[in-house]
């Protein structure tokens, strides 16, 4: 049994002459053409002048021409040629201008093209956020990721001052428990952290000129400039 000799795949390189290739044939075909067209007025115009010579010297050898008629035919001959050498150009100026018009138009066919997806926009009304179980005793193994607003405390006095310290500085707040407290990592000598909540009521307090010591910063953390920061440059 003799085996099937396996094709060996095409190349992704090979793909791209071809399309190349099939793409660059109207050009080719065109350009023959013209190549064509020119060797045929080439042609005509070498028979033209050949006749219009043989026209003007072919006289009666019993009645030679006169100087008159013989400078008339020579004049003729020349405006001929001059017409003719005129169309010659035009030919040429023509067909390199259609050659030109046609490689920009291929060549603008086969560009590659960036295509950019754009980014979708989410409508969060369609969303709805769980308030959890009124009425049911059904108990989870799992909890929703509760949305927490957070602010930046900063220009903390040293630069080795714990989380435990922030957290037992707000033990007078209601709820603290729930309060997340993470360091910031900090280039000076001093501390920040970025502290987060969960009601505006807490937030509202915590984000005021007379609740921290004096000297201490506090805002809205802006995550934006938080990942520009931290972000490998």
């Amino acid at each position: 049994m003799v085996a099937e000799k396996k094709q060996p795949p095409v190349s992704d390189n090979s793909y791209k002459n071809i399309v190349v290739q099939k793409h660059d044939l109207p050009v080719r075909l065109t350009r023959a053409k013209n190549a064509e067209a020119l060797m045929n007025k080439q042609l005509n115009l070498m028979n033209e002048i050949i006749n219009v010579n043989h026209d003007q010297t072919d006289v009666n050898a019993d009645k030679p021409p006169t100087t008159n008629n013989i400078q008339d035919g020579f004049t003729e001959v020349e405006h001929k040629r001059q017409n003719n050498a005129k169309n010659v150009a035009d030919f040429f100026k023509n067909s390199d201008t259609e050659n030109k018009n046609t490689s920009r138009t291929q060549s603008s066919n086969t560009e590659w093209k960036t295509v950019s997806r754009k980014k979708t926009i989410v409508n969060r009304a369609k969303f709805i956020t769980s308030s959890g179980p009124k009425t049911s005793t059904r108990t989870a193994k799992f909890s929703g990721a509760l949305k927490k607003k957070w602010l930046y405390v900063g220009r903390i006095a040293g630069k080795d001052v714990p989380v435990e310290s922030i957290r037992e500085y707000l033990t007078e707040i209601n709820g603290y428990e729930e309060i997340e407290i993470k360091k910031l990592e900090s280039k000076g000598r001093n501390s920040s952290f970025s502290i987060g909540v969960l009601s505006n009521e807490i937030f509202e307090r915590l984000n005021s000129e007379d609740f921290w010591p004096n000297g201490v910063i506090v805002r809205e953390f802006s995550f934006r400039n938080f990942f520009l920061k931290t972000s490998p440059s």
